[in-house]
């Protein structure tokens, strides 16, 4: 079996604006997703430059295989970083405050002298991070219920994206001579980092948005958090699955809902470039 690698165009124009709170009038939802949305642009540059960096060795090694998947990623990252910028923009537009990139910013540049590994290893553990969320949306219909069809358009084809291509930097470490103990440690220091800023940019958001304070807005944050599907009950076993030894992202199979979107989107994105890895690769 083969699984592809297509960079699409998505056929949605943020341009045109979306409501305030997009996520079914929910300002909860809404601002976690922006909260999303407002680390995307950054990370993906950064997490590309660091795999860009890797190249040349591949192209020594003859690695043809796993060089078309780095290029692939890349492909994707720089149409997920396009779409999110105008997105971005729309918040900003809106009277959000974007204090997430300016946090991310500060840790690039605290961690610009760790080793090329290490970045190689915050890469992979926060593609797994981002990618549990992104089977959560592509599993589970109700963490988007009510949500703005354009908004959930792009954000089940983010998902979906992040899932074709949940493997190629793990594959690269691998390639690169990674090792379990860089892994798992930088893998704990990324899950910190990304759920304090994720809930401080979510509050920060919440205050913009005068919503803080609202009971509703709290008791609606519970119910997606911690009631059945919520995202606790899906991530965590995920989560942990990443400190086994003999992880793999494709230990977890998701095809089967990734190919459901792809038939369920066919109408929302074009194709521009595709590429091909080996199952199992």
């Amino acid at each position: 079996m083969n699984r592809s690698i297509p960079v699409r165009k998505l056929q949605v124009d943020l341009s045109r604006g979306f409501d305030r709170h997009w996520h079914g009038g929910d300002p909860y939802k809404s601002s976690l997703f922006n909260t999303f949305s407002m680390l995307f642009p950054v990370i993906e540059d950064h997490f590309s430059d660091i795999m860009r960096s890797f190249i040349p060795e591949l192209k020594t090694a003859g690695n043809t295989p796993l060089l078309r998947d780095v290029q692939a990623f890349l492909g994707q990252e720089a149409t997920h970083r396009n779409v999110h910028q105008q997105y971005n923009r729309q918040l900003e537009d809106q009277g959000f405050f974007n204090w997430i990139e300016k946090s991310l910013l500060w840790r690039i540049k605290t961690f610009r002298k760790i080793s090329r590994l290490s970045k190689l290893a915050i890469v992979i553990g926060t593609e797994h991070f981002i990618g549990i969320i992104g089977d959560g949306l592509l599993r589970t219909n109700q963490w988007l219920d009510g949500a703005d069809a354009d908004m959930a358009k792009v954000w089940r084809w983010h998902a979906a994206e992040e899932t074709e291509h949940k493997a190629v930097a793990f594959d690269l470490y691998a390639f690169a001579g990674g090792g379990y103990w860089c892994r798992v440690f930088w893998y704990l220091v990324i899950s910190i980092a990304l759920m304090v800023d994720l809930n401080i940019q979510t509050t920060v958001s919440l205050v913009n948005d005068g919503t803080l304070f609202r009971r509703k807005t709290w008791a609606n944050a519970g119910r997606f958090w911690f009631t059945r599907p919520g995202v606790v009950w899906q991530v965590i076993p995920l989560w942990l699955s990443y400190f086994s030894p003999r992880f793999h992202p494709w230990n977890h199979d998701n095809s089967e809902v990734l190919e459901a979107w792809r038939v369920e989107s066919e109408g929302d994105v074009r194709i521009v470039k595709a590429a091909r890895q080996e199952a199992g690769s």
